[in-house]
């Protein structure tokens, strides 16, 4: 099980971030972001969540 304080700093995390940091490269499409090497994987923000 992870820790607690893993687990919160996760949920602070900004998506587009970690995924730049992982050397992925996404686009900014309209409000939602996707991979720029694979246009049908998105990524959605919903109430401040990334599903």
């Amino acid at each position: 099980m992870l820790p607690k304080q893993q687990i919160e700093a996760a949920k602070q995390a900004s998506l587009p971030d970690v995924l730049k940091s992982l050397g992925i490269r996404i686009v900014l499409s309209g409000a939602n972001f996707q991979s720029k090497n694979h246009d049908s994987l998105k990524f959605f923000r919903q109430n401040d969540v990334w599903p």
